[in-house]
């Protein structure tokens, strides 16, 4: 809240009232406005209201005039604060992606890593296979060789099945037995 006061001359409406801006006894003051240092712009800012009204009751547009420009400075003040939180949320944002942004992929680069990596896994298995020997005490168990059973199919891609009968040759086969077959009655 604000107090405007306002001392009106002997030659009023002819010659503007004289004003001053104060914050308002007992009330919340706004963040974003300093008085002592604000109230000159603020009332500068009356001018030209003052100017176009000279002759003629001014006071309320005074009023109206004087609430959005100190509107539109508080909204302009938050505005440049919320513009300086976003650029720096901005700024770690940045450098919290800059920790994912590495090397860039290229054929090169992929087939050294990929030699590097196969040769790591070598030495790890070949460094598994020493502890292994070594907890055995040093012999080597022959590997057992396991029966693998085959499938179906693998059995007879291989060809490892026998002669498979057709359904239709037992059609035929029952045919010829009730030919064969005599009724005695």
């Amino acid at each position: 809240s604000l107090l405007l006061t306002v001392s009106y001359p002997q030659t009023y409406p002819e010659t503007p009232p004289e004003l001053t801006l104060a914050h308002a006894p007992n009330t919340r003051r706004p963040l974003h406005l300093t008085l002592p240092a604000d109230a000159p712009r603020l009332l500068a800012s009356l001018q030209d209201s003052i100017t176009d009204s000279l002759g003629t009751a001014m006071i309320f547009t005074l009023l109206s005039t004087l609430k959005e420009n100190t509107e539109a400075l508080i909204s302009s003040r938050l505005n440049a604060v919320q513009a300086s939180k976003d650029a720096e949320a901005a700024k770690e944002e940045e450098a919290e992606n800059a920790k994912f942004a590495g090397e860039k992929v290229t054929k090169e680069r992929f087939e050294e890593w990929r030699e590097r990596f196969r040769s790591e896994m070598e030495e790890r298995r070949d460094e598994e296979e020493r502890r292994r020997v070594e907890e055995e005490g040093g012999r080597v168990k022959k590997a057992k060789i396991e029966e693998v059973k085959l499938t179906g199919r693998q059995l007879w891609e291989r060809g490892l099945v026998g002669k498979v009968e057709e359904e239709g040759e037992d059609e035929n086969d029952a045919l010829v037995g009730v030919e064969k077959l005599k009724v005695e009655g």
